[in-house]
């Protein structure tokens, strides 16, 4: 009887963790948008729902597709910023420090800047 205990517990705690892992296995970029900052200053916000580019004045250049966001194309001299890859949940970043570029991914915002 203690053998059919512990399986039991064994099994609601992989049912449990399997339960609070089903917001990863489908991730929502509905409502998420991108703060794009310069030097501190917020840019301009974009939402990852619909499909875009936007340049910066230095050239820098940011495309939103599929609910991700990633840095097409820039001029810093390591290119770090490129091999950072495609973002799209709440909380990831994307830096460029020669730049003083930054992206983060937010949940829903009242008003965009854009």
């Amino acid at each position: 009887m203690n053998r059919n205990v512990r399986i039991w517990d064994l099994v609601l705690i992989i049912a449990l963790v399997a339960l609070c892992t089903v917001p990863l296995w489908f991730p929502s970029s509905e409502g998420a948008y991108a703060t794009v900052s310069v030097d501190g200053a917020i840019v301009t916000r974009l939402p990852l729902s619909e499909d875009t580019s936007f340049r910066l004045e230095d050239g820098t250049l940011l495309v939103v597709r599929d609910g991700t966001i990633w840095v097409e194309e820039s001029q810093c001299p390591d290119g770090l910023c490129h091999e950072m890859g495609r973002i799209s949940r709440e909380g990831q970043t994307i830096l460029c420090l020669p730049n003083r570029i930054s992206i983060v991914i937010s949940g829903e915002v009242d008003a965009y800047v854009g």
